[in-house]
């Protein structure tokens, strides 16, 4: 689960890594880009630089990994 959602705040460009180690919920920040790595062989910038110039094509559901108040509710 933290796969997809990393995968998925890194291609929509909307956070910093800071914002998705503490999103997903890693004690330390630099935990993140290197569960990161080990899942998917390659480094969160490299996975952004690949993604450069491609389309958002993916935004999580409603709710899913992100807190109510960052869209005003709650």
């Amino acid at each position: 689960m933290r796969n997809e959602l990393g995968n998925g705040y890194l291609s929509s460009r909307a956070f910093t890594v800071t914002d998705i180690s503490d999103l997903l919920g890693f004690s330390e920040v630099a935990r993140f880009p290197s569960s990161f790595q080990r899942w998917n062989g390659a480094a969160p910038q490299a996975y952004r630089t690949a993604l450069a110039g491609k389309p958002e094509q993916w935004r999580p559901a409603r709710g899913v990994g992100f807190r109510a108040t960052e869209f005003g509710q709650g």
